[in-house]
C-alpha cells in the first residue's frame, strides 16, 4: 500500500463522500439543542424565528434553535445554533458550534467555528481554526489559523486567506487566494491561480494552475500517471515539483477507512455537545443505570421496538401524518444519541474504576465514544454490542427525557411561575 495513501487523500475525500452522515448530525445536534432547555450556561431561545438585535451587547452563551437563527449584535460568549438558515452579522467573541441548511457568517468570530450545512459563505473573519461539512463552501474572508472542509465544491475567493494550513476534501477546489503555509487536498479537479506561501501536496485527477498562481513550496501530486501539463508548472512553483504514483486497487482498498474516521470524528463531536449540556444529568443518569440496569434496558427495548409501529400507525391516519414523520424523525435521532450516551456513560464508568473512583465525564466520556468505536470494528461482536449500546442507551435517554418532563414536575414548575 503506498505510504499516506490512508491519512490523507482518503480522509479528505471521506469528509465529502460521507457528506450524508453529517446530514444526520445535523439533525442529532438539533435534537440536542432542542432538548438542553437551561442544561447548558448561558441564554437559550426556540422558536421561529429566534437571535439577538442590532446594537444589543449579549455578555453570555447564547443557545438558539428554530427556523431562523440571527446574530445581529455583539455576542461576548459562545454562539451553539441549529436552524433551518444561520445569519451572523455582528462580531462575536468566542465559538461557533452550529449546524443549518444555510449558513452566512458577515460578521466575525474570535474563537473557532465548527459548522455543517448544506450552503456556507464566510464573508467575515474567523479569529482561530475553522471546520465543517457542507455542499457548497465559500470564503471571502480571512481564517486566523487552520482550515478544514469537507464539500462538494470549496471556492477561496481572490480576496480571501487563511493564515496556516488548509486540508480540504472535495469534488472541485478552486484556490484564488493566499493560503500561508502548506494545501493539503483530496480533490477530483484543483484550480490554483492565488498564492500557496508553503507546500502543496494534493491527491487529484486534474491540477491546474492558472493565471498569477503561484506555489512559493513544493508541488507533490499522487497520480496514476504525470500530468502532461506538469513541464509548464516550472514558473509557478518555486520548489520542486514531484511525482508520486498509485493505483485504483490501492485507493479501493483505502476507501474504507474515510467513513470509519467520519464516524469516529462525528460520535466525538455528538458526545462534545452531549456533555457540554448534560453534564450534570449525565453523572445522575449512570448512577441510575447501575442502580436498575433492567428497567433502562427494558425501557430502551421496548421504545426500540414500539415508536416505529406508532410512527407507521399514525401515519396511515393521514390527518396525523406530520406527527408521524416527527415521531419518525426523532426516533432515528434517538437510535444515534442512545448509542453515544451508552458511550459516554460507559466510558464515565470505566474511568472511574480506572481512577479509583474519579468521575470525570469529559475525559471518561470520550473515552468511551473511542472504545465503543474499536469494539464496533470487530465483526460479529461489535454489531451484538452496538445493538446492546443502542437499546440501552435509548433507554436511558427516553427515562431522562421522561424525568424532564413529567407532568408533576411541569405542573410544580408552573405553580412556582405562577407564585
Amino acid at each position: 500500500m503506498t505510504s499516506g495513501i490512508i491519512p490523507m487523500r482518503g480522509l479528505l475525500r471521506g469528509f465529502y463522500s460521507n457528506r450524508g452522515l453529517s446530514l444526520c448530525l445535523i439533525a442529532v445536534l438539533t435534537g440536542l439543542l432542542v432538548l438542553s432547555g437551561t442544561a447548558y450556561s448561558g441564554i437559550g431561545e426556540t422558536g421561529e424565528h429566534v437571535g439577538t438585535s442590532r446594537g444589543d451587547t449579549l455578555a453570555e452563551n447564547f443557545i438558539g434553535a428554530g427556523e431562523t437563527v440571527d446574530i445581529r449584535g455583539v455576542l461576548l460568549g459562545d454562539l451553539i445554533a441549529a436552524a433551518r438558515s444561520i445569519e451572523i452579522d455582528d462580531s462575536i467573541e468566542g465559538n461557533i458550534y452550529a449546524a443549518a441548511r444555510s449558513i452566512y457568517l458577515k460578521g466575525n468570530t474570535g474563537g473557532d467555528a465548527l459548522m455543517f450545512c448544506q450552503d456556507m459563505e464566510i464573508l467575515g473573519n474567523v479569529g482561530s481554526d475553522m471546520r465543517g461539512a457542507c455542499e457548497d463552501f465559500v470564503l471571502e474572508g480571512h481564517v486566523g489559523r487552520d482550515l478544514m472542509m469537507g464539500a462538494r465544491t470549496v471556492t477561496i475567493t481572490r480576496d480571501a486567506s487563511v493564515e496556516n494550513d488548509v486540508f480540504i476534501g472535495a469534488e472541485v477546489l478552486r484556490m484564488n487566494g493566499r493560503i500561508g503555509r502548506k494545501l493539503l487536498a483530496g480533490v477530483e479537479r484543483l484550480e490554483i491561480s492565488g498564492v500557496v506561501e508553503g507546500d502543496v501536496e494534493v491527491w487529484a485527477e486534474t491540477v491546474e494552475i492558472r493565471g498569477d498562481g503561484r506555489i512559493m513550496g513544493d508541488l507533490v501530486y499522487h497520480a496514476e500517471k504525470p500530468y502532461p501539463d506538469e513541464a509548464n508548472w516550472a514558473d509557478a512553483v518555486e520548489g520542486e515539483i514531484i511525482f508520486k504514483a498509485f493505483t485504483p486497487e490501492e485507493m479501493e482498498e483505502a476507501s474504507e477507512w474515510p467513513g470509519l474516521i467520519w464516524t469516529l470524528l462525528a460520535a466525538l463531536i455528538t458526545a462534545v455537545v452531549m456533555i457540554a449540556l448534560f453534564k450534570g444529568h449525565l453523572k445522575t443518569t449512570l448512577e441510575n443505570f447501575i442502580e436498575k440496569p433492567l428497567p433502562t434496558i427494558g425501557i430502551g427495548a421496548l421504545g426500540l421496538i414500539v415508536t416505529p409501529i406508532v410512527s407507521v400507525l399514525l401515519m396511515v391516519l393521514v390527518i396525523a401524518l406530520p406527527l408521524g414523520l416527527m415521531l419518525l424523525a426523532l426516533y432515528v435521532s434517538f437510535l444515534y444519541l442512545g448509542w453515544v450516551l451508552f458511550a459516554v456513560i460507559g466510558g464515565t464508568w470505566l474511568w472511574a474504576v480506572l481512577r479509583k473512583g474519579d468521575t470525570n465525564v469529559w475525559l471518561g466520556g470520550l473515552l468511551g465514544v473511542f472504545v465503543l468505536w474499536l469494539i464496533a470494528l470487530i465483526p460479529f461482536l461489535g454489531a451484538l454490542v452496538c445493538i446492546f449500546a443502542t437499546i440501552a442507551g435509548m433507554g436511558m435517554l427516553m427515562t431522562g427525557v421522561y424525568g424532564v418532563f413529567r407532568p408533576n414536575k411541569m405542573i410544580a414548575a408552573g405553580l412556582e411561575t405562577a407564585e
